[in-house]
């Protein structure tokens, strides 16, 4: 499924799941998984920094708690691996739109990591 499946996906269940602003509360933790969790850890990633992006992947998956730990990631590609959280992210992030999520796919498969999206 590619990332902009996940996200229509993701904004239906909001959709169903809340009858209160639905959509703003998805784009609240959507920002904040996107635009400050990712780049953390493309520059720095360190267990505090997996256990924020953990957190805030269980809210915006509406998951009741954090039950999943991401492992550490192996990082052969660095630059792949920075790439992909900051400037993947940050584009859909700012712009969920086709050619974002198409960018962040391919930067996900650049960085050779199959625990991380």
């Amino acid at each position: 499924m590619s990332s902009q499946d996940r996200y229509r996906h993701r904004r239906l269940l909001w959709e169903k799941n809340h009858r209160v602003l639905p959509q703003a509360r998805h784009h609240v933790w959507w920002v904040l998984h996107n635009l400050l969790s990712h780049p953390v850890l493309g520059v720095w990633p360190s267990t505090r920094a997996i256990r924020f992006h953990d957190w805030t992947s269980h809210h915006l998956n509406q998951r009741k708690k954090v039950y999943y730990q991401s492992p550490r990631p192996d990082l052969q590609n660095r630059r792949a691996w920075a790439w992909h959280n900051i400037a993947g992210h940050l584009a859909i992030g700012l712009l969920p739109i086709g050619p974002s999520f198409r960018f962040h796919d391919r930067t996900s498969e650049a960085m050779h990591e199959p625990e991380w999206v």
